[in-house]
C-alpha cells in the first residue's frame, strides 16, 4: 500500500465513524471500519486490501 493509499484510507476512517458513531453498533460501516483499521495495521481482514481500497477512494 502507497503512502497516499495509507492517509486516503485514514482519512475514511475518520469520515465513516463520524457517520456510524451517532448510530451505534448496529450502523453496516463498522464492518468497514474494522476491516481498514485492521488493513492499515496489517492485521487479517474479511474483505481483500483492493476491496477496501476501492470503498475508500469512492465512497462518499
Amino acid at each position: 500500500m502507497t503512502t497516499g493509499q495509507r492517509a486516503k484510507l485514514r482519512q475514511k476512517i475518520k469520515e465513516w465513524r463520524a457517520v456510524a458513531e451517532p448510530v451505534g453498533p448496529q450502523h453496516v460501516l463498522w464492518e468497514t471500519i474494522f476491516d481498514a483499521e485492521a488493513l492499515l495495521v496489517g492485521r487479517a481482514t474479511f474483505r481483500t486490501k483492493d476491496e477496501i481500497l476501492a470503498m475508500a477512494e469512492h465512497s462518499h
